[in-house]
């Protein structure tokens, strides 16, 4: 991702209403890839000592396999979208973002990260002696 900038205006947070779904998928410049999306897992820092590599829960099956829980969550969100139930609260701004996503949703096009950050009691980015503030990427899928 070194390199690469997001596109603000496309970005996506696509959750239902029991909060499944995808953290964040963001457009970046210059492609390829096209997308990236992001699972976001955090951890407490009382959970992590002051030299040790703060580490978060690893991503379920289905969250591993990005490109399917886009094909799902994507197919969900726009069904119920276009039958007027909306579990997924998109604008219709968000709904023709989330169609160019899925159109363009390949192995080339895309690739996923779980973003784990540390956070504090205050829920401000965390770190410790080792990191000040910590952001660790790790490539989904593999």
């Amino acid at each position: 991702l070194l390199g690469k900038r997001f596109v603000p205006e496309k970005m996506l947070a696509l959750q239902n209403a029991k909060g499944q779904g995808i953290d964040l998928i963001c457009k970046i410049e210059p492609p390829p890839p096209e997308w990236v999306t992001f699972e976001i897992k955090t951890t407490m820092k009382d959970k992590f000592g002051p030299n040790a590599t703060p580490t978060s829960g690893k991503p379920s099956e289905i969250q591993n396999n990005f490109l399917y829980n886009i094909k799902l969550h994507s197919k969900t969100a726009m069904e119920s979208f276009r039958y007027g139930n909306n579990d997924y609260n998109l604008s219709k701004e968000q709904f023709k973002l989330l169609k160019q996503i899925e159109n363009q949703s390949n192995k080339k096009n895309i690739v996923g990260y779980k973003l784990t950050v540390a956070i504090d009691d205050s829920f401000n980015v965390g770190g410790n002696n080792k990191y000040p503030s910590f952001y660790y990427l790790e490539e989904l899928g593999k």
